[in-house]
C-alpha cells in the first residue's frame, strides 16, 4: 500500500515538473512502470471519445491560439502552443494513469484501514455508500441525457441546456430523498 502510495505521489510529481525538454527523460520509464504494475490503467485509451478528446487537446489549441509559425499538410498551426499542448496533455496522462494505477492496485477495505489509521473513520461507510449509488447515478446521467437530446429542437440553446441541468439535478435530489429514505427504514429494522 505505501510503496503504491509513494508511487502515485512520485509520478504525480514528476508531472508537475513535466517541460518540453524534460517529458522524453520523464514519460517513458513513468508509462512503463504504469504498465509493468497496472496494466489495466491503459484501457482508458480504448475509449474512443477520450482519445479524441486527447486529441482536440493535442491539436484544437494550436490551430485556434498563437502565431501560426509552421505547417502540416498545408495547414498553419502554432509551435509554441504545440509544445504547451503535448506538455500538457502528457502532463494530465500522468497524473490520470498514476491515479487508476493507484485506485487499480488498492482495494477499498486497505484503503479504509490506511485512512482509519489517519483518523478519517467514516470514510469507509462513505465509500461502500458511493460504490453502492455509482450504478444508479449513471443510469440517471443517462437518462437525462437522452431527455435533453430528444427534447424539441425549437427551443433556444441556453433554455434547452437550463432545462437539462435542472432536470438531472430534480432526478438526483429524488434519488437522494429515496436511498435516505429506504437506509432510514433499513436502520429501523436493525433496531
Amino acid at each position: 500500500m505505501k510503496r503504491i502510495l509513494l508511487i502515485t505521489l512520485l509520478f504525480i510529481g514528476l508531472a508537475v515538473l513535466l517541460s518540453w525538454n524534460s517529458q522524453l527523460f520523464i514519460i517513458p520509464p513513468v508509462f512503463l512502470t504504469i504498465f509493468f504494475i497496472h496494466p489495466k490503467a491503459f484501457h482508458l485509451f480504448l475509449k474512443w471519445k477520450f482519445d479524441i478528446f486527447i486529441l482536440l487537446l493535442l491539436l484544437g489549441i494550436p490551430l485556434l491560439l498563437g502565431e501560426k509559425n509552421a505547417t502540416v499538410f498545408g495547414i498553419p498551426y502554432s509551435y509554441e502552443y504545440f509544445q504547451k499542448s503535448l506538455v500538457m496533455v502528457n502532463r494530465s496522462l500522468i497524473i490520470l494513469l498514476s491515479i487508476r494505477m493507484f485506485t487499480g492496485k488498492i482495494s477499498p477495505d486497505q484503503l479504509s484501514i490506511w485512512l482509519n489509521k489517519l483518523h478519517l473513520h467514516n470514510f469507509s461507510k462513505v465509500l461502500s455508500i458511493s460504490m453502492g449509488v455509482l450504478p444508479e447515478l449513471k443510469v440517471i446521467t443517462h437518462k437525462s441525457y437522452r431527455e435533453a437530446r430528444l427534447s424539441p429542437g425549437n427551443i433556444h440553446f441556453l433554455k434547452k441546456l437550463f432545462n437539462a441541468i435542472v432536470g438531472f439535478m430534480v432526478q438526483i435530489l429524488s434519488f437522494a430523498d429515496q436511498y435516505h429514505q429506504d437506509q432510514h427504514i433499513e436502520q429501523k429494522k436493525v433496531k
